[in-house]
């Protein structure tokens, strides 16, 4: 997607299926949440539905606890493919899988009530008598680094664009200034001057392979009847290709140079555009920041107990926290984070628990005492049962409320919609007038023949002022700035400690004149911090400062042996 109205397009598609009760699309974070009947339409058939409109698209996650994706190291060729194949035909439960050669991942569509995905995993390593080594991937890390690899491919097309223009653009303006090498430029080969060709094959290169994504683009909006800011490039850049193809075709069989061809045009809008399609996917990218440094209050692993039937801890296991699964005993050591949410069932501690309630001071955990995934562990030893995970943990929660502030519209951004959906028929309907206007101008002798650029005439003199109006307007601005700023502001929110509940709520916070909190542990840290220094027995401050620093220093290095 590229703007707001690839986003209307999109949602319209999803709504005009069957099955599907409601549909919201992201366009800064190129997320869809879709609810919908099972009974009616399956995920593939949604995803076929988008892909068949000319759009990509794959599935990411969904509340349901079905799908796993897990990462494999040990498979170097076919036979070890299908040893992996092999194993996994014969684990209960399993209902579909699929092994992505190029990624190293496999999928696996399962039945939740017959195994669990750590089962899945130890059955597949047991089974390989541990040859594959099998690692759980977060969708949240395989979104961000699709984001990452977005934002290179853009990097990439933009450097070849300008490696390929800054040639054409020195063989218009600078080489003219330099005899020797004009001069080379100005020999006849075949009907043209190589210079010409040097422009031509330069140029072309860049029209149709770098700005290539531009006419596919605009073919899938043109065909789901919709308009975009890619229409409005292919169109202006075209223009501009097709016309000094046409100069140079008529001055080769005319035998004169009465028109002048304007292949720079083409290239360096190219190269401009994708300059701000590196930018924009590069904003993009850090919008998701919130939604990272939040995935990273959870650790990473966990301590599994293995318990006899006497109750009695035989084993510790590290296991991949997303393993987890309700009922496992967990051993959380002192400053290790709380893996899941659960019931302290051996120990006492205190925890911090600032990053859920705000309150700085930590609190006691005894037995039967709740705790919360992502809290941190600061004193004893704690045993806890794991209660909740997924898509139920506090975390997670915390996670999906982001989510869907930031993929909430705010009322003004509905406004923006709209225009941005009649945007470009009305940039091309004011380009064309602004040629008839300008063409008729001069055929009318309104404006001076010394204003026409050499060897030109009022056609091209119209034509670079029509093309001008359609690139200038660009669409994108208009349906991401306020998208951007949701996301931002409730990613800043989000690092904050502020949960804020969509774009709606933001929109209605500048009307607010008062706010009330009801105790200062909202606001306070809990650390004290020295504001002032004030030496009373003359003493030289900056040497009081000096013996502050060294007692500080050595409380510490008391405190850590």
């Amino acid at each position: 997607m590229t703007c707001a109205a690839c986003v209307n397009s999109v949602e319209g598609i999803l709504r005009s299926l069957p099955g599907v009760r409601r549909a919201v699309v992201a366009l800064a974070t190129s997320l869809g949440e879709v609810e919908y009947d099972p009974a009616h339409i399956g995920k593939d058939d949604i995803v076929s539905a988008i892909e068949d409109a000319g759009f990509e698209a794959s599935f990411v996650q969904s509340s349901g606890q079905d799908k796993i994706i897990l990462g494999v190291a040990g498979v170097f060729s076919e036979l070890d493919a299908h040893f992996l194949e092999a194993i996994i035909s014969t684990l209960k439960g399993v209902r579909q899988f699929c092994f992505d050669w190029r990624s190293r991942e496999l999928e696996i569509l399962f039945d939740p009530e017959v195994v669990k995905p750590r089962s899945l995993v130890e059955g597949i390593e047991k089974g390989s008598s541990e040859k594959f080594k099998l690692h759980i991937t977060n969708p949240y890390m395989r979104m961000t680094s699709k984001d990452v690899a977005e934002a290179t491919n853009m990097l990439r097309l933009f450097t070849s664009s300008v490696l390929l223009s800054i040639p054409v653009f020195l063989i218009r303006i600078v080489c003219p200034r330099i005899y020797l090498v004009y001069s080379l430029l100005l020999w006849r080969c075949g009907p043209f001057m190589i210079g010409d060709w040097l422009k031509w094959a330069l140029v072309s290169v860049v029209q149709f392979v770098i700005g290539k994504r531009f006419y596919v683009a605009a073919g899938r909006a043109l065909r789901n009847g919709s308009t975009n800011m890619d229409v409005l490039v292919a169109l202006g850049t075209s223009a501009s290709y097709f016309y000094s193809v046409f100069a140079l075709l008529y001055g080769a069989v005319s035998g004169s140079r009465s028109l002048p061809s304007y292949f720079e045009t083409s290239s360096m809008l190219i190269t401009f555009v994708l300059l701000g399609k590196y930018l924009e996917s590069v904003a993009k990218g850090k919008t998701s920041d919130a939604i990272k440094k939040l995935i990273e209050l959870a650790p990473v692993t966990a301590l599994l107990l293995i318990n006899d039937k006497g109750g009695r801890c035989i084993e510790e296991r590290e296991i991949d926290a997303l393993l987890i699964q309700p009922g496992d005993a967990l051993k959380v050591l002192p400053g290790a984070k709380v893996p899941a949410d659960g019931v302290v069932i051996w120990g006492s501690s205190y925890i911090n628990e600032s990053m859920v309630t705000g309150e700085s001071d930590l609190v006691l955990k005894e037995v039967n005492s709740l705790v919360i995934g992502g809290t941190i562990n600061q004193s004893g030893v704690l045993h806890i049962e794991v209660t909740r995970v997924g898509s139920d943990a506090v975390l997670r929660q915390i996670i999906s409320l982001v989510e869907t502030a930031q993929m909430s519209k705010a009322p003004i951004q509905k406004f923006a919609d709209f225009v941005a959906s009649i945007f470009v028929p009305t940039v091309v309907a004011m380009a064309l007038l602004t040629f008839l206007g300008w063409y008729t101008a001069g055929t009318l002798g309104a404006y001076p023949e010394g204003w026409l650029p050499k060897n030109g005439n009022h056609f091209v003199f119209s034509l670079m002022f029509s093309i001008s109006v359609v690139v200038i307007a660009c669409p994108c601005a208009l349906g991401l700035a306020t998208p951007t700023a949701v996301m931002v502001a409730t990613g800043v929110g989000a690092n904050n400690g502020v949960l804020i509940k969509g774009g709606d709520a933001l929109e209605r916070a500048q009307k607010v004149k008062y706010v009330m909190l009801d105790k200062t542990g909202t606001l306070t840290q809990g650390k004290a911090n020295v504001t002032a220094v004030k030496v009373f027995n003359g003493m030289d401050r900056g040497e009081f400062l000096k013996l502050v620093a060294s007692a500080e220093v050595t409380f510490f290095l008391r405190f850590d042996f």
